[in-house]
């Protein structure tokens, strides 16, 4: 079976949203799928995976790049088309016309939902985005929502059927992301003592929800230094450095070797208030999973992992105080976060990649079956000659 896959993807950048496509990609052309991935920058080679990178054409007009995407799908002949996130909507409209494919849409989380929390985009754009969005969810064939969090919003928001909508959730390469030891001498490197205790926060400040919960985890960092004496705070991922509450705050900027960083930590932090809207799953949690860290969240935080059992896999913040209290719990009780660590990794398996692009995969069969089946229903059988 071939796919033709739609993305942002960018080989320079295989963090944050670009991961979902990127690893779903390779994982199903190891499955046996065959697959043309058009995207920002062409990945990693992958036996089974072709590429169009369009931003090796920054020359060509909308039009130009379309005419090029065209005559390439020609050529791929692909049995169904996948997009990922709103903004590759113009072209899989246009290609699912042109090529009568049938069409799986993944927003990955829902841009009316979140553009809310940009302040940087002024309200015609986000009525233009939400519009967009609004179309692609109706002329799609398929929708794979990366939590169930998202299809109920998509149901009660756009009045999307139920049954158009499957859940494929966010991931993790559970063979990179592992339990290790503290890497010594990376510890040295960051000026961290070997006294001190790691509390760790993945949080890239290029997205609204990131910068929401950093400020609201910076709010809570005096209260914890007194709880929790010895505690330093390891701010992981690019993008500005808003002034810190505590000389003890360390930013790593972007790092490439994350899970040495993660496995530094001796608690891993999501602090995301309500209003910190992220639609899918996140991939920070995942990664923490996978690494086996105790971790300490708010609901939000932890959004889409309905499996995730509070006190069992992590500990649950309903407040600014339980969120203090349960983090100066998790640096003094070593048993329990050890247990809470191996039971995060036990969990970490059910999102590794593998079994959930199979999971894509066996959607995006069923998909094309059902368009076979309706159009050979469609089509008249031949009447008796003469």
């Amino acid at each position: 079976m071939k796919i033709c896959m739609i993305s942002i993807a960018k080989a320079s950048d295989p963090y944050g949203s670009t991961i979902r496509p990127h690893y779903l990609a390779k994982y199903l052309s190891r499955d046996g799928f065959s697959i043309l991935h058009i995207c920002g920058e062409q990945s990693s080679g992958e036996e089974g995976i072709e590429y169009l990178p369009l931003e090796e054409h920054p020359e060509k007009s909308k039009g130009e790049l379309f005419d090029m995407i065209y005559g390439r799908c020609m050529q791929f002949a692909p049995d169904i088309i996948y997009t990922h996130q709103v903004f590759t909507a113009q072209i899989a409209k246009k290609l699912k016309s042109v090529l009568n494919r049938p069409h799986v849409y993944d927003p990955h989380s829902s841009i009316a939902l979140e553009s809310s929390l940009d302040s940087s985009l002024s309200l015609s754009r986000k009525k233009s985005l939400t519009e967009t969005e609004k179309d692609v969810l109706k002329f799609t064939h398929k929708i794979v929502a990366p939590s169930h969090e998202l299809k109920n919003y998509f149901n009660s928001e756009y009045r999307v059927p139920r049954y158009k909508i499957s859940i494929v959730k966010n991931g993790v390469e559970t063979d990179i992301f592992k339990p290790a030891p503290p890497d010594v001498a990376l510890r040295d490197s960051l000026g961290v003592p070997r006294e001190s205790n790691i509390i760790a926060f993945t949080g890239p400040r290029v997205f609204a929800s990131n910068n929401i919960a950093l400020r609201y985890f910076f709010s809570l960092v005096p209260e914890i230094e007194t709880k929790c004496p010895n505690a330093v705070f390891l701010i992981l991922g690019g993008g500005p450095q808003p002034e810190p509450p505590s000389k003890r705050v360390i930013y790593t900027g972007f790092v490439e070797n994350l899970p040495a960083y993660i496995n530094l930590a001796d608690v891993c932090v999501a602090p995301f208030p309500a209003n910190a809207i992220c639609g899918g799953t996140r991939n920070k949690i995942c990664e923490y999973l996978a690494c086996g860290k105790p971790i300490v969240s708010t609901m939000e935080g932890m959004r889409g992992f309905d499996d995730a059992v509070r006190g069992e896999h992590f500990l649950l913040a309903n407040s600014s105080a339980d969120f203090v209290s349960n983090l100066a719990y998790a640096v003094t009780h070593y048993e329990k976060s050890a247990q809470l660590g191996r039971n995060a990794r036990t969990l970490s398996k059910k999102y590794d990649w593998r079994p959930l692009s199979r999971k894509l995969g066996e959607i995006l069969v069923e998909e094309c079956k059902k368009r076979e089946l309706l159009h050979t229903m469609a089509t008249p059988e031949p009447g008796p000659i003469g």
